[in-house]
């Protein structure tokens, strides 16, 4: 026979219980998030610059390339 302890308690206001499952399916989609991601240059005018003309990532990119060089340890190919 198997003895059963119930404990109750809240969670802090703004926080919620999930499932264990729930909580591992988050941790895969957020794994999943860190993957590569292909960004066209007015992505990159928007993020960076808040505009959707590409002329300043252009030069940015174009500057810059070198870091961004795969093969020098950056993450872009140019």
């Amino acid at each position: 026979m198997s003895d059963t302890i119930l404990i109750r308690h809240e969670a802090p206001k703004g926080f919620q219980f999930i499932s264990e499952e729930e909580y591992e399916r988050f941790q895969a989609w957020k794994q999943a998030q860190r993957g590569i991601r292909t960004w066209k240059l007015k992505d990159l005018a928007k993020y960076k610059y808040g505009t959707k003309s590409t002329e300043r990532a252009s030069r940015y990119l174009t500057k810059h390339r070198h870091d961004l060089d795969i093969e020098q340890g950056g993450s872009l190919i140019m």
